[in-house]
């Protein structure tokens, strides 16, 4: 017999600690879970207790309060104030639902197969203009509330 062909060694389990016994999930594993999981509330119980977080900011009741959306709605809260009373559906509604049909169809506005596509590069600058005019006035009108 050549060393490629020689017997495998017999594994048995002889070498084995014969009083180890094979642990079910329940009830052996489950336990072990919900012991941990017991622990682990315990441990954040005690620090939340001991080192309690700062919630929010301290009130000043002599200034009155300024109410702002969050921050993806800055730009519909100054629309609101371009389009007051009965025309803020044009600045809250139709507005928004032509910007995002503009960018929708901005793809099929210039549809030449020259590779320079003058339409679609006005309507897109156009676009970005007026994003970023938005931002521009949401983040001026809370710097202009709240301060730096």
């Amino acid at each position: 017999m050549t060393d490629s062909q020689s017997p495998k060694p017999d594994v048995s389990k002889s070498h084995l600690n014969t009083q180890e016994v094979q642990k079910r999930f329940y009830p052996d594993y489950l336990m072990m879970v919900l012991q941990t999981a017991f622990w682990v509330l315990v441990i954040v119980s005690l620090l939340a207790l001991f080192f309690p977080v700062k919630m929010g900011h301290l009130i000043d009741f002599s200034v009155p309060y300024t109410p702002l959306p969050e921050w993806y709605f800055l730009w519909v809260y100054e629309l609101m104030k371009y389009f007051p009373g009965p025309t803020m559906v044009i600045g809250t509604i139709l507005f928004p639902i032509a910007g995002i049909f503009l960018f929708f169809f901005l793809p099929f506005f210039d549809t030449k197969e020259k590779p320079h596509r003058k339409r679609a590069l006005i309507l897109f600058f156009i676009l970005a203009f007026l994003f970023w005019a938005l931002t521009f006035l949401s983040v001026y009108t809370t710097y202009i509330l709240y301060g730096p």
